[in-house]
């Protein structure tokens, strides 16, 4: 091997270190967002045979999209469908944005764990 051939391999290794990295980081901050999620997600009086949102909440592989890790966090299709009406509200119910109140407490966490796996030098 010559020394740019050796030099390529370093940037091929590093890279793809640096890509595993990146998948735990997304893992963890998906992790974190959904228990803030699952804290936030009102419960009540369960009259749907697919049970409460809370216990629905889903976090999804990491996924690579456009060269970026993603993990989709959120309710499944059993719940899904009616999750915008506490959040959202509706005529009779006023609207609780607990979702928006999980991204908010969520966000310093999850840059936490961003962080804590991406430090150069770990």
């Amino acid at each position: 091997m010559t020394g740019a051939d050796e030099m390529l391999a370093k940037v091929d290794q590093l890279r793809y270190g640096m890509q595993a990295k990146a998948k735990a980081a997304v893992k963890d901050g998906g992790a974190v967002f959904a228990d803030k999620l699952t804290a936030n997600t009102p419960v009540g009086v369960v009259l749907a045979p697919s049970g409460h949102m809370r216990d629905d909440i889903e976090l999804d592989r990491v996924r690579w999209v456009n060269d970026e890790a993603v993990v989709d966090v959120g309710y499944s299709m059993r719940t899904g469908p009616r999750v915008h009406f506490p959040d959202s509200g509706t005529s009779r119910q006023p609207a609780q944005h607990f979702i928006q109140k999980s991204r908010e407490v969520a966000k310093d966490p999850v840059l936490e764990a961003f962080i804590k796996h991406l430090k150069v030098g770990d």
